[in-house]
């Protein structure tokens, strides 16, 4: 009983001091607003098994790309962060263009030809304003 006071009052105090106004998930996501207009959301993404075999250069990528819609929209265009796991395999992820106020496409290459092992998971976090 006593762990559960403690969390109860570290939550209460971090939202004054934070000033959370909301925080909740669906499922595109999560995210948090705070009081000052600022707005963090992040999530993952599962492209499902994905096919590399268009080559560019010295790497080789899928000719589509991931749609990611934020949990919900920002009044502007966010920053947004990136990450990938590719299962095992070595390459990265470009934005697939310039982010809107609901979300971002993603492209996924690899240094092979190939096809992915396992599914490729999209590790995301955006910060804007939501008024």
């Amino acid at each position: 009983m006593q762990a559960k006071n403690e969390m109860e009052a570290i939550k209460a105090l971090s939202e004054k001091v934070a000033k959370i106004e909301e925080s909740g998930s669906n499922a595109n996501g999560s995210w948090v607003k705070y009081a000052d207009g600022t707005m963090i959301q992040y999530g993952t993404y599962d492209t499902g098994l994905t096919d590399f075999t268009t080559e560019f250069g010295s790497v080789f990528y899928n000719q589509s790309y991931s749609t990611i819609n934020f949990p919900l929209a920002f009044v502007d265009v966010p920053s947004i962060v990136i990450n990938q796991e590719l299962g095992g395999y070595l390459g990265g992820s470009t934005l697939g263009g310039r982010p809107t106020k609901t979300g971002f496409r993603v492209y996924l290459y690899i240094a092979q030809s190939g096809v992915l092992n396992r599914n490729a998971t999209i590790f995301w976090q955006a910060i804007g304003r939501w008024k």
